[in-house]
């Protein structure tokens, strides 16, 4: 503030406070002092600070050459072809900028200018987007109405010459913003902007300006709905605490009991896996429900009762926060499946900060950092997902297909995956498409989201609820493929791997040699179909598109990224891997020269798959054509290996420290909210990147705060969308088929448990 002094470093804070409030030996009067902090505030401090611009210097003679510029800048708005409307409110707001009228300032202050450090990717010139929203004038006798502000965007048309010394490679033209009044058109808006800068020889397109906060019917329903779930959790919770009173005991204590003694289910309670439940196990069985069920549970309630019961948060909490009272051979995968999440958020976080940031051509420098390879390499904890899924979902098959005598509902098989994903996709889909936009609070949000904000969504919502989206496009004005909820494509691949799943897991049941035979002639036309795929469309990056022979839909990563026959592999694998350790039963011996050389095979294998293209990706170049067709073939088979080594190593004794971590009892409560962080964390790296007023600046401190700050509040919010929908609809499943919940088993006798088997006989390797 000390441009405001004509003295110098004599110029402060203080003093231009002076110059405002008076000296501050004023402060002596109580009552002058208590008048003067009622006063204080933005809007009476630029009121003030405007009524004596006499006495600032600069502000003074700023104040002194505006009616020249005004009167100037008044001729030139005369000629303009506006909309009346738009011409009345303008010239109005021009001449009270000339008399230096608040609300005039606030809105010329709020208007974007030529910010610093432009060679460094600054390309967004927000100006200030709250500033322009509280700019509003008293109600003008002439035309009855207020001016209000109203920010816009347009973008401006750099000449060939500059734009070549920017090279544009990862941005876009620059963004113009600035604040007119509402009753403005964008086409007047054009004009008008195009009149301030048509002088410095650049060209404008048609913008986008800021719409009012709009509830349609859809966001209506959505909060509905969200209602609806609160009821239903209150009441529930309201129902479990009366039976905790009358009882005078916790009625979840016998059921964490039985619950946590089955290591099977403590470890595969997840999104991407399978529980005895999950797997659709035969529930029907009047058998197995008269050996679950006590005699005394007639009494445990209504249906009704039992159907609030499931929304209670005092049993879906206890249920989630749980930790198993004995960990299995399988418990590694906990801290795998969370890790993976992490690595995923992390790498998602990058890729929506480089849209975000006010530095990004030095930004980009940072992927030439050795470290930052593990970041740019993200998108191999997908592949660590589709193994666990397929690791699981045949390991939990084979065990329910050998105690059931090689018979299993094959239906229920299917209908239980598509009821635990579905209901809390569709939740999470139903916010995505219509309550988004009403937490995006600032110009970004219109600048990039506000034309597509329903179009992506509201034809194709379909596509999603039937795993069919890496499939079916919807492209945008320019041509180019969308989707919605982009990240869901993996739900997508995951269901389609699932769906072909039970084939390969009865042979491997039937006829083991053939089962393994299929899967790994599987994985090698995964190979060939992928090595084919580089080689036509002369792909040269893994997070890359075609570079040749492609049509629209294949411009950028499809053909390649989200295809079940390119992504099986690592699902295979999995399998493979069930089979071997159901059949060993994990007691397998090994030598210890082969257990180190097995690990020593896989660190490097993942080190070399992380960061192998390094010697590329520091000089920003592409690899060659023979090392692309390689890479881009074996790398996610080979990362499937690497883990799939970790798993087997841990599950059979010879994980040491590496098990002792990744079997570590906070990854339990973190894990079962996988599923539901993996779906909400785009929301909220996304919320919180056009959440800002301005761009933010990258710094390697500055993403790492905001990036441990994301991961607490994707598992806050994982656990929340859990606690709201997915924990009440896996109760309701069990109540649709049985006729109880979860919570009933306190009067229930010990369920029938799936225990590996504890014999000490090993198989040697």
């Amino acid at each position: 503030m000390n441009y405001f002094h004509a003295g110098g470093n004599s110029g402060s804070q203080i003093e231009l406070n002076e110059v405002i409030l008076g000296p501050r030996g004023d402060e002596g009067n109580s009552s002058r002092a208590v008048h003067r902090q009622k006063r204080e505030g933005p809007e009476w401090y630029i009121e003030t600070m405007l009524g004596k611009a006499e006495e600032i210097p600069l502000v003074g003679s700023i104040a002194r050459a505006l009616p020249k510029f005004v009167s100037k800048r008044i001729e030139v708005i005369k000629k303009l072809r506006l909309s009346p409307a738009c011409k009345e409110d303008t010239l109005k707001l021009y001449d009270d900028f000339a008399h230096l009228k608040p609300y005039a300032v606030k809105m010329f202050d709020a208007t974007s200018k030529l910010p610093a450090a432009i060679f460094e990717g600054r390309w967004i010139w927000a100006g200030d987007y709250e500033q322009c929203q509280d700019a509003i004038s008293d109600i003008i006798p002439e035309t009855g109405r207020a001016i209000a502000g109203r920010h816009c965007f347009n973008e401006i048309i750099l000449p060939k010459k500059i734009a070549k010394i920017f090279k544009f490679k990862y941005l876009k033209n620059p963004q113009f913003g600035s604040c007119q009044p509402k009753t403005c058109t964008r086409d007047d808006v054009l004009r008008l902007v195009r009149a301030t800068l048509g002088d410095f020889g650049v060209k404008l397109k048609r913008g986008k300006c800021e719409k009012p906060l709009q509830y349609t019917a859809g966001s209506i329903v959505a909060m509905s709905v969200i209602g609806v779930f609160l009821f239903l959790m209150t009441v529930g919770s309201a129902i479990e605490l009366v039976k905790m009173c009358l009882a005078g005991r916790d009625s979840g204590d016998h059921e964490e009991k039985s619950e946590l003694t089955d290591p099977v289910i403590s470890v595969v309670n997840g999104v991407e896996v399978a529980t005895a439940y999950d797997i659709g196990i035969d529930i029907h069985e009047k058998i197995e429900q008269e050996e679950l069920r006590d005699a005394t549970c007639v009494n445990c309630g209504s249906r009704v009762t039992k159907f609030f019961l499931c929304f209670s948060l005092i049993n879906n909490l206890r249920k989630m926060m749980s930790i198993p009272s004995q960990k299995s051979e399988l418990s590694a995968l906990n801290g795998i499946r969370v890790i993976s999440t992490i690595w995923v958020i992390q790498g998602h976080m990058y890729q929506l900060i480089q849209q975000f940031t006010d530095n990004s051509l030095p930004y980009q420098e940072i992927r030439k950092r050795f470290d930052f390879q593990a970041v740019l390499n993200g998108t191999y904890s997908v592949d660590s997902f589709l193994l666990l899924s397929g690791l699981l979902v045949t390991y939990v098959c084979l065990k329910k297909l050998k105690q059931k005598n090689g018979k299993l509902n094959w239906g229920m098989f299917y209908f239980h995956r598509f009821w635990r994903l579905t209901p809390t996709f569709a939740f999470v889909l139903m916010g995505y498409i219509n309550l988004r936009l009403l937490w995006y609070l600032n110009p970004v949000k219109y600048l990039k989201y506000q034309d597509i904000s329903h179009a992506q969504c509201s034809t194709n919502w379909w596509a999603n609820l039937l795993y069919v989206n890496n499939f079916y496009f919807w492209f945008d004005r320019s041509g180019k493929e969308s989707d919605c909820m982009y990240w869901s494509w993996y739900l997508a691949v995951d269901m389609q791997c699932y769906i072909f799943s039970p084939i390969i897991i009865y042979l491997l049941y039937k006829k083991r040699r053939a089962g393994i035979g299929l899967s790994v002639f599987l994985i090698l036309l995964c190979l060939a179909l992928r090595a084919i795929i580089v080689e036509h469309y002369n792909i040269l990056d893994p997070n890359g598109g075609a570079t040749e022979h492609f049509e629209t839909i294949y411009k950028h990563d499809r053909v390649l990224y989200d295809k079940p026959y390119t992504r099986m592999a690592p699902y295979l694998v999995g399998m493979i891997l069930a089979s071997i350790l159901y059949t060993t039963k994990c007691k397998v011996k090994i030598n210890k020269a082969v257990v180190v050389l097995g690990w020593l095979i896989a660190a490097t294998t993942g080190m070399a798959v992380i960061y192998g293209r390094f010697g590329y990706t520091s000089r920003s170049l592409p690899m060659e054509e023979g090392e692309a067709i390689a890479y881009l073939t074996l790398s996610r088979f080979c990362w499937a290996m690497a883990v799939s080594w970790v798993i087997f190593a841990c599950a059979t004794g010879y994980g040491g420290a590496v098990n002792a971590i990744l079997s570590w009892n906070v990854w339990v409560p973190l894990g079962r909210m996988s599923y539901c962080a993996y779906l909400v964390h785009p929301i909220l790296l996304t919320s919180y990147n056009i959440g800002q007023p301005t761009m933010s600046h990258y710094t390697d401190f500055h993403y790492m705060l905001v990036f441990l700050g994301c991961v607490f509040a994707t598992y806050v919010s994982a656990g929340a969308v859990s606690l709201l929908v997915e924990g009440p609809f896996m109760r309701l499943e069990k109540l649709l088929f049985t006729g109880e919940d979860d919570s009933n088993r306190a009067n229930r006798k010990p369920r029938l448990e799936l225990k590996p088997d504890t014999q000490d006989k090993k198989t040697s390797l």
